[in-house]
C-alpha cells in the first residue's frame, strides 16, 4: 500500500495516516539534518504544506506537519 501510495504521486488523503508519516519524517531529516541547498528546501516545504492540506481532517497530521512548517521557515531566516 505505501508504495503504491508513493507511486500514485502521494495524492491520496485517505490512505492511513502513518504511511504519510513515513514519509514525512524521510523529508524532516532531509531539511533539518542532512542540509540540503535552498531550493531543495523550498522544494520539501512546498510538499509539506501540500500533504498538510491533502490530510487536513487529520488532527496529528496538521500538528506535527505544522510544526515542521514553523521550524522550516524560522530556519530559513
Amino acid at each position: 500500500t505505501y508504495l503504491d501510495w508513493l507511486a500514485g504521486g502521494r495524492r491520496d488523503g485517505t490512505v492511513n495516516p502513518g504511511y504519510l508519516f513515513l514519509f514525512f519524517y524521510g523529508l524532516e531529516r532531509r531539511f533539518l539534518v542532512d542540509q540540503p541547498p535552498e531550493e531543495e528546501k523550498r522544494e520539501i516545504v512546498a510538499e509539506v504544506e501540500r500533504l498538510k492540506a491533502l490530510f487536513a481532517q487529520n488532527y496529528s497530521v496538521q500538528r506535527y506537519l505544522g510544526e515542521f512548517l514553523d521550524i522550516a521557515r524560522i530556519v530559513a531566516m
